[in-house]
């Protein structure tokens, strides 16, 4: 690839404008080719080497807190949808235990004529209480992992934003 020129007439003088745009990389350092131009690109490439190109400080920032912000509503969304999970699995718990009481109430007053199918009943019963509480243990665990990381990725937002307001 060579470099392409250009020759510009203004006011009586010829000026040669060199197009950097036949660029390679190597070695992760940006080259201009000026094998075919006849004409020295040496200044030219070594200000490409010493001041490779970058967003800016505040684009690059923004960019980062915008995959954050999009990972922290993804997980506040979760974290909704786990909170009302609890709310109805505690609920129905509740409910559980409740009619588990009266079973064994009603066992123990001797108000059933089928003893066997009721104490069958009451551990079934005990068993999926036990399942739910477990049930109930996880989804705390769950809970509490995820809002510390919502709580950790809103710290880090928070100091990508100190760090732009920092300046250069």
């Amino acid at each position: 690839m060579a470099a392409r020129q250009r020759r510009r007439k203004g006011n009586g003088s010829d000026r040669m404008v060199v197009s950097c745009s036949p660029i390679r990389k190597r070695c992760g350092i940006i080259v201009a080719d000026d094998s075919r131009l006849g004409c020295n690109l040496e200044p030219y490439r070594r200000i490409c080497v010493l001041f490779p190109r970058f967003r800016s400080k505040e684009r690059d920032v923004r960019s980062d807190v915008e995959r954050l912000t999009t990972i922290q509503n993804s997980i506040s969304k979760v974290i909704g949808e786990i909170e009302q999970e609890l709310i109805g699995l505690t609920a129905r718990i509740e409910d559980a235990r409740s009619r588990a009481a009266f079973l064994y109430g009603d066992m123990i007053e001797g108000e059933t004529d089928d003893s066997a199918r009721d104490a069958a009943i009451l551990a079934d019963a005990e068993r999926i209480l036990v399942r739910g509480d477990r049930r109930v243990e996880e989804i705390h665990h769950n809970l509490s992992f995820l809002t510390d990381m919502r709580r950790r990725l809103t710290t880090e937002a928070d100091r990508l934003r100190a760090y732009v307001a920092e300046g250069e």
